[in-house]
């Protein structure tokens, strides 16, 4: 199997940012010395394990567990066991193949803790988002067609409520029918239509319909679901977001603290802080609480501090934290050993350092999620009969054709027009020095001359290289489509293509993520299913 996966370093392919490059090269072995401390610190803490079960639990109604998720499940009850989380918004289908990634990392990285440290267990935990109400955001999904060229699905969701409370309904049936038909082109279409169609019945939430896909297809490796909106629904979470309400500004001073260090290190802000940091969440309308003048606002509506911590625990309203707090209400009320991040989820975690200690949690370690693109049977054809590397399709195809003429034209043609331009400038500088003896004003005619002359020349260079594509347009198509596989839209393809692409091809793929050494932060991953 590790012959199907082969590795790239990240930072020669240029892609992510200086603070990602920076954490790969300072804290990329997240499995180190520092584990017992943290540990230690970790499971002194007093956590109510019960009341997570019985919210993972919940998160899970209607589901059938595993063996290892019902073992998992026990394992959180133990005062010696810990999590390993990572966590995504609730988006159609799974989402872009990222969420797997993350999803699976869990999984991989609590194996090799468990299988080298004895004094505690590890639990995978997948943290589900969804109180947030961006649904244009989490409702499209993209897919290749048999031409690798992309394809889009989305949901009609016009009424903006919280993703947990936005049921899929009738109106979606017949597009997730289209989607069940445009997948039954691969190999493993049935039994993931049927997980398609069961998971996105018009009874489920958004939310739902996410957590039980996913459920469906990796329930298996012992990963536990856990709804965000569920968590912050109980009592869990309570006292963080009452301290925030009841501390304005705060937050803000601590986060703004820490970005002037990272800016003064070269790095960007990912995410701005509030006043204050939490939303109140009533009949699924998410509502923004402001902090002006000294006062609170709720929407319009001016209102007492007091009035806001009477609605804490009310059956009808709840607080969900903003982004930079999100973390850190996570690793409160989870034993949270490692937090498998994202490149933009890890330049926002720099950034809330200070916020850790203004609430006492514990901050635990940051992993980079795994990077990779996967090459499909006929990509991986395609690839060998030009000899080329999928790395040299990570760009725009602008580039690609640009070099693919370079190379079908070869030297000839650069000595070619290198020797023209190098007579030419001699021709053109004996006719200058002529022309201004005759007449010194016209310098200004020269100079339009020649200008006009080397462009004259660049565009007869840009036909050149376009009769040389279109002369090669077969071989192009190829280029094109393995473009498209590998890097669509110009972007990564973990980040654009959804998950049951490859899942309907391949019964190996989770397999192959789990995959233990195989797989590095410092890498980039291509793997051949």
């Amino acid at each position: 199997m590790e012959n199907n996966i082969f590795k790239s370093k990240l930072k020669n392919l240029n892609l992510f940012s200086k603070l990602v490059a920076d954490f790969i090269e300072d804290e990329g072995n997240i499995i180190s010395e520092f584990i017992p401390e943290l540990c230690s610190k970790i499971s002194q803490r007093k956590y109510n394990r019960s009341l997570l079960a019985e919210i993972i639990r919940e998160t899970h109604s209607g589901m059938e567990f595993s063996e290892k998720q019902k073992a998992n499940i026990d394992l959180l009850l133990l005062d010696n066991s810990l999590t390993v989380v990572s966590g995504q918004q609730a988006g159609f289908l799974g989402g872009s193949l990222y969420t797997l990634y993350k999803l699976l990392d869990t999984v991989r990285i609590s194996r090799v803790l468990n299988d080298s440290n004895h004094s505690y267990n590890f639990v995978p935990i997948f943290w589900v988002e969804d109180n947030d109400d961006d649904l244009d955001e989490i409702s499209k999904v993209l897919f290749l067609d048999e031409y690798s060229k992309t394809v889009e699905f989305k949901l009609i969701l016009e009424e903006i409520v919280s993703v947990s409370d936005k049921h899929i309904g009738t109106d979606n049936q017949e597009i997730i029918g289209s989607v069940v038909e445009f997948l039954g082109k691969h190999r493993r279409s049935d039994s993931i239509g049927k997980i398609v169609s069961e998971a996105y019945s018009s009874a489920n939430t958004i939310s739902q319909g996410f957590i039980e896909l996913l459920n469906k297809l990796t329930a298996h490796t012992g990963v536990l679901f856990i709804s965000a909106s569920k968590i912050m629904k109980s009592s869990i979470a309570n006292s963080i977001v009452e301290e925030e309400l009841s501390n304005p500004g705060r937050s803000k001073l601590s986060v703004e603290k820490k970005n002037k260090l990272l800016i003064n290190n070269g790095y960007h802000i990912q995410a701005s802080a509030s006043e204050i940091n939490v939303f109140m969440h009533q009949n699924g309308k998410r509502n923004k609480i402001e902090w002006i003048d000294g006062e609170y606002l709720l929407g319009n509506e001016r209102c007492e501090l007091n009035f806001l911590l009477n609605l804490l625990g009310s059956d009808d309203v709840y607080f969900s934290p903003k982004v930079l707090l999100r973390p850190v209400v996570q690793d409160y009320v989870l034993p949270n050993a490692i937090y498998v991040a994202g490149p933009g989820e890890l330049a926002y975690h720099k950034q809330i350092d200070y916020l850790y200690e203004d609430f006492s949690v514990v901050k635990p370690l940051l992993s980079l999620r795994t990077s990779a693109t996967i090459i499909d049977k006929r990509t991986a054809r395609y690839l060998g009969k030009i000899n080329k590397s999928p790395e040299y399709f990570m760009k725009r195809f602008t580039e690609i054709e640009k070099d693919f003429a370079e190379e079908m034209l070869g030297n000839q043609h650069d000595e070619v027009f290198s020797k023209f331009k190098l007579n030419l400038r001699t021709s053109l500088s004996e006719l200058s020095e002529y022309v201004l003896h005759v007449d010194s004003q016209l310098t200004r005619n020269i100079q339009g001359f020649e200008v006009s002359i080397y462009n004259l020349l660049e565009q007869l260079d840009k036909k050149v290289h376009t009769s040389t594509k279109r002369n090669n347009e077969e071989t192009l198509k190829k280029y094109r489509a393995i473009s498209n596989s590998v890097y669509p839209n110009g972007i990564l393809q973990e980040r654009a293509i959804n998950i049951l692409q490859y899942m309907t091809q391949s019964e190996e793929l989770i397999d192959l993520l789990l995959t233990g050494n195989n797989l590095s932060a410092d890498n980039h991953h291509f793997i051949y299913i």
